[in-house]
C-alpha cells in the first residue's frame, strides 16, 4: 500500500467513524484538535503584523478603490454570498 492509498484508507475509516460517533464531547475535542493543527499556519500568516508603510499602502488602495466606485454596499454584498458555495 502507497502512502497516498494508505492516508486515503485512514481518511475514509476517519469519516466513517465520524459519521457514527455520538460522543458529542469527542466530536468537540477532535475538532479542535484538527483545527488547531491544521490553521495554525495560516492563521500566523493571516495575523502577520504589517510595517507602517504597508498599512498607509492599503489604506490608499482601498481610498482608490472607493473613489474609482469599486465598492459593493452591504446589501449587494449579501445577494452576492447568496450564491457562494454552489
Amino acid at each position: 500500500m502507497t502512502t497516498s492509498t494508505a492516508a486515503e484508507s485512514t481518511r475514509l475509516e476517519m469519516f466513517k467513524w465520524l459519521a457514527t460517533e455520538t460522543d458529542n464531547d469527542l466530536i468537540v475535542e477532535v475538532a479542535a484538535f484538527v483545527k488547531k493543527h491544521t490553521f495554525k499556519k495560516s492563521e500566523e500568516d493571516f495575523f502577520k503584523p504589517m510595517t507602517e508603510q504597508e498599512l498607509t499602502e492599503k489604506i490608499m488602495k482601498a481610498r482608490n478603490s472607493a473613489a474609482e466606485g469599486k465598492v459593493y454596499t452591504i446589501a449587494e454584498m449579501r445577494e452576492r454570498a447568496k450564491t457562494w458555495g454552489r
